[in-house]
């Protein structure tokens, strides 16, 4: 997890609890299993019980208010930037529809980018003419400067 994930889920965490729960959470692992299983049932309980007082205290405007003004939260994080931050949390069905959301944002976004060096070179062509007395074609010239891949997408979005 990077810097911003972690300020996120702290962030989240300090509104969230207590330090009382925080050392009920420390003592955890030193007690034995039976105790451990009641603890964890404690501890859960102590959460939700601030949480609603949290949330009653603050009516208008809620306690995340703050954490909407953090400088790492961004007003519409895009798709890509949002899989990097939840990953970690999800099943793999849920990451495998992440990939190909991010693939499709990623392919879209070169489409524009291919589209926008096709204009600039279009319109080079257009103002010199040389090229094309020549006979050297701006576009072959863009293609040779990609990778498979590119290529591959290239002729697909030139074909349409």
């Amino acid at each position: 997890m990077d810097q911003c994930e972690n300020q996120s889920v702290i962030a989240f965490d300090t509104l969230y609890t207590t330090n009382h729960i925080q050392i009920l959470k420390i003592l955890l692992p030193l007690v034995d299993l039976p105790s451990q299983k009641k603890l964890i049932i404690l501890i859960k309980f102590l959460e939700l019980q601030y949480a609603l007082a949290c949330v009653n205290r603050f009516p208008a405007s809620g306690p995340c208010e703050s954490a909407r003004a953090h400088p790492c939260s961004d007003p519409a994080p895009d798709i890509i930037a949002l899989y990097e931050q939840i990953k970690n949390f999800c099943t793999p069905t849920e990451r495998a529809m992440f990939e190909q959301l991010s693939n499709m944002k990623r392919g879209m976004e070169m489409y524009e980018e291919m589209t926008n060096m096709m204009k600039m070179f279009s319109q080079l062509d257009q103002k010199t003419g040389e090229d094309a007395a020549a006979g050297t074609d701006p576009m072959e010239l863009l293609k040779s400067m990609l990778s498979p891949e590119q290529q591959a997408m290239f002729d697909l979005f030139s074909a349409s």
